[in-house]
């Protein structure tokens, strides 16, 4: 979810760890010297929804994405490879959305 400029958003998903054990999920997104990272910490067999009453969302910020563009974005966790996704951004004005939007 972004801002209408598409300068700032919030990443809302859902992470799902398996294991027996608490994992940590970084996250880059960004280009060269303007590349961020973000850590986040996901308990041992659970799933952690952010975006929710429980939790919010993760705020990323200078992203420069406007929505209906994808924004580049690395996963990694443990010693498992990562994975570069592109991530739709969205706005919110679609009523259910709303409340999501930076």
């Amino acid at each position: 979810m972004a801002d209408e400029e598409g300068i700032d958003g919030n990443f809302v998903a859902a992470i799902v760890n398996q294991t027996d054990e608490p994992q940590t999920l970084e996250i880059e997104y960004g280009e060269g010297s303007d590349a961020s990272t973000e850590s986040i910490r996901v308990p041992a067999n659970s799933t952690l929804s952010l975006g929710t009453e429980e939790t919010e969302p993760l705020l990323l910020e200078g992203i420069e994405t406007k929505p209906g563009q994808n924004l580049p974005m690395y996963f990694q966790s443990g010693d498992s490879e990562g994975v570069l996704a592109a991530v739709p951004v969205l706005d919110g004005s679609l009523d259910y959305l709303a409340d999501l939007a930076p």
